[in-house]
C-alpha cells in the first residue's frame, strides 16, 4: 500500500544554509494519535511556549530521533513544523472513511 508524498523538514544554520533534510513517509500511529490531540489544542495565532515545546518534541519523534530537541530550536523554520503537524493530522483525514451517501 502507497505511503504518500514523504513529509520533508529542512533545518538551517545561522545564515539560513541548508544543514540537514528530513523526509519520512509513514506516520506511526502513536505520533498519529499526538498530532491530532496537539492540533485541536492549538491556536496558531497565539502560540504558547508550552505548545512549541510540544510540537518540537513531536517532530523529534516523528523523525525517529535523527536530529535532538537544540537542533531542532536552532535550526528549524516554525512554519515548517506547524507544516508538518497538518501533514501529519491530513493523514488522518486520508484514512477516514468518507461519509456515505446514501445514508445522508
Amino acid at each position: 500500500m502507497p505511503h504518500g508524498a514523504p513529509i520533508e523538514l529542512t533545518l538551517y544554520g545561522p545564515d539560513d544554509d541548508v544543514i540537514a533534510e528530513y523526509s519520512r513517509a509513514v506516520v506511526p500511529w502513536k505520533i498519529l494519535k499526538r498530532a491530532v490531540r496537539l492540533s485541536k489544542t492549538l491556536n496558531e495565532t497565539d502560540l504558547t511556549e508550552d505548545d512549541l515545546d510540544s510540537l518540537a518534541q513531536l517532530v523529534v519523534d516523528f523523525y525517529g530521533n535523527a536530529f535532538d530537541l537544540e537542533a531542532l530550536e536552532d535550526g528549524a523554520d516554525v512554519a515548517e513544523l506547524l507544516t508538518v503537524l497538518q501533514a501529519i493530522v491530513a493523514k488522518a483525514s486520508a484514512i477516514t472513511p468518507a461519509e456515505n451517501p446514501t445514508t445522508g
